[in-house]
């Protein structure tokens, strides 16, 4: 959402406002995304400028780009950002005869991640974590954050550089010559205790006004909607209740189609029944025809888990983008809300097709082909390179890892689910509405009068990448020599080898997860060493 250089030691005068872009005399600026639903306000006066960049459903700008500040309205400013919720930031610059100050609010949607580094005296702040890179202090890779990351995954982005950090929602961080502090929000959201009892059709009635409240806000007057849309329970209760909540909207939905033939037909017929049901136009594309490359260097999509699904879907936002739409709505935040067992552990998020006994192997697989100094890395506590996160349900940080992509397309992603009164609220039901997600499901049953939703096979997000695995095992050996996780001594390299050697189509599935992981690393490193 934005790209910012900053220099503290430099005096500010009134900057110059041109094609979303704030320009400073001493090469200082701020560049907004050129989005009708992004509006940007400038305060300024002669010891501090305030600048707030949110999302406005309404298209509509609430100030002109430059204002004069004055005290009496400084607080107003203040509260009215806390008050914020959608999606917005926070910068000020306070200038002082030793130097400047600078702070970072992110507001509490915080869905849009904001990475930042110092250089000397110069801020830098960016949405993208690929262009923020070249302009870190150090270039050497921080290899126990990159081993932490990614052998225990968590619903951040894989910030594998030092130097680098994100602010996560209602964070704040303030630069000086002499430090960089952080100040975080409230430790979780309070939470009730379980409902003793309520009924299922009162339950779903409920569920279903709180999200088209929440619906209803991100939309505003918008009059044209694009939907991701799997056919899943997620994506379709959030393509219901969109319909449900505009008058006359033209609704887009995009999809991506599973590689598993025994699942394309289910797929198929659900997707169908949501589009006939909002009379929505729709483009999809096929998984296969997307299959990465795993040898080579993995550009950007290191964003996302799953390789396929990651070209799979810089494919659909393309086609969004060509269709003029400005923003996409999806169902993230579904398997917080609606775990699919009791308990269930959201920190292995790239493996959540693997069941317990299949986890426990795939442990055990990893640490054994690791060397012993990548396992004292995994063993140790992780340094901190980057601000504390908060991992609850309220944060949902799995979409910081695809709002790069979406914004690069100049897509801004909405998340409906994720709302602190649907937060709350879904923790109180009865585990008999929230396991499974029942509470979905007959609310799509209640809506549609289809029955397609109950008990229907899913899908598996990696069955692509795994085909591609089995598929490329030559090209794989072939290139072997030149890994870079064989070069910087990150697993056992002869133990590796054998795996890929021994490939095949009865390899269980933990051990192709273990290679696909190890490859995806692969291809990070390639592509940003």
């Amino acid at each position: 959402m934005i790209n910012c250089k900053i220099n503290l030691q430099s005096r500010f005068g009134l900057p110059t406002f041109k094609n979303n872009k704030y320009q400073w005399t001493d090469g200082s600026h701020l560049s907004i995304l050129d989005n009708p639903y992004i509006s940007s306000t400038l305060f300024h006066n002669i010891d501090r400028w305030i600048c707030i960049i949110r999302l406005n459903p309404s298209s509509i700008k609430d100030h002109p780009p430059l204002n004069t500040l004055n005290h009496s309205i400084l607080s107003e400013i203040y509260k009215e950002f806390a008050l914020l919720d959608s999606e917005g930031i926070l910068l000020e610059l306070v200038f002082g005869n030793n130097g400047n100050a600078l702070r970072i609010i992110a507001s509490n949607e915080g869905s849009i991640p904001i990475y930042f580094c110092q250089n000397s005296n110069t801020i830098y702040f960016n949405w993208d974590f690929k262009e923020i890179t070249t302009k870190r202090r150090s270039l050497i890779l921080d290899y126990e954050y990159l081993i932490k990351s990614t052998f225990e995954p968590t619903y951040s982005n894989r910030t594998a550089f030092q130097g680098i950090s994100m602010l996560t929602a209602g964070s704040t961080c303030t630069f000086s010559r002499e430090s960089c502090e952080y100040k975080y929000p409230a430790p979780e959201l309070s939470l009730s205790r379980e409902m003793e009892q309520i009924d299922t059709d009162e339950a779903t009635d409920l569920f279903c006004s709180l999200l088209r409240n929440k619906t209803d806000f991100q939309l505003g007057q918008t009059n044209k909607i694009a939907l991701e849309l799997s056919g899943g329970l997620d994506s379709s209760t959030v393509a219901v209740t969109c319909a449900l909540s505009c008058l006359s909207p033209k609704l887009n939905t995009y999809g991506i189609l599973v590689s598993d033939p025994s699942l394309v037909k289910s797929q198929l017929k659900r997707r169908c029944t949501i589009i006939n049901h909002i009379d929505a136009s729709d483009y999809t594309v096929k998984i296969e025809d997307h299959l990465p490359i795993l040898s080579s260097p993995a550009s950007d999509k290191y964003y996302l888990n799953s390789e396929a699904y990651g070209a799979a879907f810089e494919s659909i936002w393309h086609r969004a983008a060509a269709d003029e739409q400005h923003i996409i709505l999806n169902g993230c935040g579904g398997d917080e809300l609606f775990p699919q067992f009791l308990e269930e552990d959201f920190s292995a998020d790239r493996l959540r097709s693997i069941d317990d006994h299949s986890w426990k192997l795939y442990n055990q697989l990893l640490i054994n082909r690791l060397t012993p100094k990548t396992q004292d890395i995994l063993g140790s506590h992780l340094l901190p390179c980057a601000p504390q996160k908060i991992v609850d349900t309220g944060m949902l940080l799995a979409m910081a890892r695809r709002a790069p992509l979406l914004l690069s397309h100049n897509l801004l992603p909405l998340y409906p689910f994720r709302d602190n009164n649907i937060i709350r609220f879904c923790s109180t039901l009865p585990s008999n509405l929230r396991v499974n997600k029942t509470l979905l499901s007959n609310f799509l049953k209640k809506n549609t009068q289809s029955s397609v939703f109950t008990n229907y096979p899913k899908e598996t997000f990696m069955h692509a990448d795994k085909i591609a695995l089995l598929t490329q095992k030559t090209s794989i050996l072939k290139n072997y020599n030149t890994f870079k996780i064989i070069e910087i001594g990150l697993i056992e390299k002869n133990i590796f080898k054998r795996d890929i050697e021994q490939l095949s189509v009865k390899t269980p599935r933990y051990v192709l997860d273990y290679l696909l992981n190890i490859l995806a690393i692969e291809r990070f490193l390639k592509a940003y060493l």
